[in-house]
């Protein structure tokens, strides 16, 4: 997977380099201090174009969120994950709105990131437990990112076990199938049978589909 890092911050972009560079699989194709700089190195290159994108929002010159609308025209099949120390909502679905398939902030941990960013090339909505509240707060009041039906009759939590609560309390802190059955002592086959159920009570179409909903039911707390 050939992933480019772009961020004004060298200290974090070397670091996420180093520790990506230690991750079977992954090669960092490209780094960048700017957006700008990020595009040039793009258009002088496109034999080896990243499959994913960590950029910063705040940069000098062109911002991040600029940079992930362009990157949506010129490498529409790449993912784009924004890092950044804000996790207000508004910039979170700045983000989302501009095309950006994850959020996380500079203060998680980077070997998390990188656990994130194989789902993220595959579609799926990545994110910090740092900033999941305000996430889900935009998922659930924007038509545009909630990936689960609202109908008029939906279901109360009680159609959930007490298993299943706890396993969709586990998917809203980001835990991957594995931490989650290491946490609750059950093999990672029955973890996924549980998050199928889940999906399928819910009408998620995906795990943060299903956490919108356990948050609008009062399950999450």
């Amino acid at each position: 997977m050939r992933v480019a890092i772009v961020d004004d911050d060298a200290f974090a972009r070397d670091a996420m380099k180093t520790l990506l560079g230690l991750v079977e699989g992954i090669t960092v194709s490209l780094t960048a201090g700017t957006a700008s700089e990020a595009l040039a190195r793009l258009d002088q290159d496109e034999t080896a174009q990243p499959q994913v994108f960590l950029v910063d929002i705040s940069m000098p010159g062109m911002s991040g969120i600029e940079l992930v609308r362009r990157l949506r025209v010129l490498s529409p099949t790449s993912a784009v994950i924004m890092i950044s120390v804000l996790t207000r909502a508004d910039k979170i679905r700045e983000a989302f709105r501009a095309g950006a398939t994850g959020y996380f902030v500079k203060e998680d941990d980077p070997a998390l990131i990188a656990e994130n960013l194989g789902k993220a090339l595959a579609g799926e909505l990545v994110f910090s437990p740092t900033c999941s509240r305000q996430l889900i707060s935009v998922l659930t009041d924007d038509a545009t990112f909630v990936a689960v039906k609202r109908h008029a009759g939906e279901p109360s939590d009680t159609v959930l076990t007490q298993r299943e609560k706890e396993i969709l309390t586990l998917m809203s802190e980001s835990r991957t199938n594995s931490q989650i059955a290491s946490r609750l002592k059950i093999s990672e086959n029955t973890v996924k049978t549980h998050i199928k159920s889940i999906m399928q009570k819910c009408d998620a179409a995906d795990r943060a589909g299903a956490v919108a909903y356990g948050i609008r039911q009062g399950i999450i707390d």
